[in-house]
């Protein structure tokens, strides 16, 4: 190919380099002014909405494409299994130790089925520990009470 050709080349890729910025960052602003969250799926969608074309910019083009990239993590909310938020409140925890930390951020990574899950086998287990400190009672009293 010929220097002038290449030429031609660039200008073309250079312009969609451009373009698909253009639109990641007004589907961004669109976004924002709605206060919708921002991911990769709610970028794509928007940014059919704000192209004259219809197109839009595609995930992989705004993965690839090293500006809208950063301007995608420079603005995306973090929400789901892939992007969970990986930070535990020690106020909410009431001052832990070091392992009720450690044990926190490993059940953050786990998903909401398995929590749910986890949550009711521990509230079974606690259920049969109070029933069995009841009965323990029970038994104390019993034995501590004279027999009438």
């Amino acid at each position: 190919m010929t220097k002038k050709n290449m030429s031609g080349i660039y200008t073309w890729q250079r312009k969609r380099v451009e373009n698909s910025l253009s639109l990641v960052k007004r589907a961004i602003d669109e976004l924002l002014a709605e206060k919708l969250r921002i991911s990769l799926t709610t970028i794509v969608l928007a940014s059919k909405s704000v192209d004259p074309a219809g197109k839009g910019v595609s995930s992989s083009t705004i993965l690839r494409n090293r500006q809208c990239h950063e301007l995608y993590k420079k603005h995306t909310t973090l929400s789901g299994s892939s992007q969970k938020k990986r930070t535990i409140p020690g106020s909410e925890l009431n001052n832990p130790t070091a392992s009720e930390l450690r044990r926190a951020y490993l059940l953050a990574s786990k998903s909401k089925t398995a929590l749910i899950a986890k949550i009711i086998l521990l509230e079974r287990e606690l259920e049969n520990c109070e029933i069995q400190n009841r009965n323990l009672r029970d038994k104390i009293l019993s034995l501590q009470l004279p027999h009438l």
